[in-house]
């Protein structure tokens, strides 16, 4: 079993950072702040978890659809890299983005919602980051957000697939927010390298 260690001597294992409980807290965390922001009540679940070959991701992620997608890359005090990858249908993406414009006073546009979704990833990956932060006493900073609306294929042959590779193994779960204001699903990928 691979060990990771800080330059204060702390060891995580790897595959400990993309558990399903540190997954379940992050998101928890993401519902009270998402509440917090915006004034609305939200319930998150999350089903799917499970672990993909690289082979595996143009089968299983492809179905020739538009897709905005949420990047980020995260580093750690424990010499790794972690991706995490959002994956949601426009629909969702653009009810995500309404809903954090409207709480906002801001008016919705292609601009202001790509600005939206930036933040709702920062939201997603800041609480996944505050929560391996806390669980595993180390550094982990996040890079700013990227929002890219291509073909699911386009993502995962361009983004995706170059990621999995050098980490070997992927990390999927879908999670779904449901409000009063609509339901939103996204597939979240995580890797390591």
């Amino acid at each position: 079993m691979l060990r990771l260690s800080s330059s204060d001597g702390a060891t995580i294992v790897p595959e400990s950072l993309m558990s399903r409980n540190v997954a379940v807290r992050a998101y928890e965390e993401m519902r009270r702040c998402m509440e917090e922001l915006t004034g609305i009540k939200f319930s998150v679940s999350m089903g799917g978890f499970r672990r993909v070959q690289p082979e595996e991701l143009l089968s299983e992620f492809s179905r020739n659809e538009v897709v905005a997608t949420l990047y980020s890359r995260m580093d750690s005090d424990f010499n790794f890299i972690l991706h995490k990858v959002i994956v949601m249908s426009i629909d969702s993406a653009e009810l995500i983005g309404t809903i954090l414009l409207s709480k906002a006073g801001i008016e919705v546009s292609e601009e202001s919602i790509e600005d939206a979704l930036r933040e709702f990833a920062n939201i997603v990956i800041g609480a996944y980051a505050s929560v391996l932060s806390r669980s595993f006493r180390g550094r982990f900073e996040y890079s700013i957000p990227e929002v890219v609306v291509d073909y699911d294929t386009a993502i995962i042959t361009e983004l995706v697939l170059p990621l999995a590779e050098s980490s070997k193994e992927v990390v999927t779960h879908n999670v779904r927010i449901r409000s009063s204001e609509g339901d939103v699903s996204m597939e979240v990928l995580a890797m390591i390298a």
